[in-house]
């Protein structure tokens, strides 16, 4: 069976731990032998994995500090003159009054009151009322 090169980089790790199973880290080390790119992943596995053992801190470099600083400064700044959590929580002040404000208007309708309520709307269903539209336009009253 022929491995992809993303499922032999997948299991690195363990074929360097010797923790795959025989079938296993042979078909890896079959991959190995063909394929340079995964060979050079391996590689640079290995002086990772040595640099860990090693127990050595990587040295930063020279302008790391400079550029830290300057971050924080920065920041403190920012921080000073416009603090997050005050516009988040004007923030969250403007979209409630805004929708309480559109609860309120359109609640009482354009007018200012609900039609529902509104004792000129109110119709009396006892008796039927017949209504000859086109009587006015032929001339009638």
């Amino acid at each position: 069976m022929n491995m992809k090169c993303s499922e032999v980089r997948r299991m690195l790790p363990a074929w360097l731990d010797r923790e795959l199973a025989d079938s296993r880290r042979d078909e890896v080390a079959k991959h190995l032998a063909a394929c340079v790119v995964c060979r050079a992943e391996m590689a640079a596995l290995r002086r990772d994995l040595a640099a860990l053992a090693s127990g050595r801190a990587p040295e930063p470099s020279p302008f790391l500090l400079t550029r830290v600083m300057a971050e924080v400064r920065t920041r403190r700044l920012a921080r000073r003159f416009l603090p997050v959590p005050v516009l988040r929580a004007a923030a969250a002040v403007l979209v409630v009054a805004a929708s309480l404000g559109a609860g309120v208007f359109l609640g009482h309708g354009f007018a200012g009151r609900s039609a529902a309520t509104d004792e000129s709307w109110s119709v009396s269903y006892s008796a039927p009322v017949a209504i000859d539209v086109y009587e006015p336009a032929l001339g009638g009253e």
